[in-house]
């Protein structure tokens, strides 16, 4: 059976140790390990950016509540 990728073991849910073993392996210059890094570094942004959408619509849709709230 193949090692798994520091990418695919992101995706299972292994997030903690796989950026724990990152970090843990410094400045990474040689591939494939580079590209596994880099796609994990990819996916995470990919999530922040979800999140931090999400989180904007929450906080505009509860600051225009208070808005309307505020002219009552």
């Amino acid at each position: 059976m193949p090692e798994q990728t520091f990418f695919s073991r992101y995706l299972a849910g292994d997030h903690n140790n796989v950026w724990r073993e990152l970090q843990a392996l410094g400045e990474i210059v040689d591939q494939p390990l580079r590209a596994d890094a880099l796609a994990v570094a990819r996916e995470t942004m990919r999530r922040v950016k979800i999140n931090l959408e999400i989180i904007i619509h929450r906080l505009s849709s509860t600051l225009a509540i208070w808005r309307k709230r505020d002219k009552v």
